[in-house]
């Protein structure tokens, strides 16, 4: 049994860096769908493409860390990361993205 726990700290700490790699993947979407001015298929698009990101995140993440298998400190490693991210970085990663999108439209709007 002790030989199967020296492990679980290192899949845990990937998996909170999967899941905030899942709330970065999230937040720039939400950059892209602000910028475009998403309409009903371009959100869409985007629903699937987060979908098929973050489970290819978590796939990864469980393939590469834990070996293939799925446990529930892995998931709940992976909600973690996502909260922290939210509850800590977020905000700036969005005000950037605000930033920059602001920028990208006024270059747009300039050039015509």
């Amino acid at each position: 049994m002790l030989f199967y726990t020296v492990g679980q700290g290192y899949v845990f700490l990937a998996a909170l860096v999967a899941g905030a790699a899942i709330g970065v993947l999230y937040d720039l979407l939400c950059g892209v769908r602000r910028l475009l001015e998403a309409g009903t298929w371009l959100n869409l698009a985007a629903d699937v493409a987060f979908g098929i990101g973050a489970g290819a995140i978590a796939i990864a993440c469980v393939y590469c860390a834990a070996y293939g298998e799925l446990r529930a400190y892995s998931l709940l490693g992976m909600v973690c990361g996502c909260v922290l991210y939210f509850a800590s970085v977020s905000r700036l990663a969005r005000a950037a993205l605000r930033r920059i999108a602001r920028a990208l439209r006024g270059a747009g709007q300039k050039k015509n």
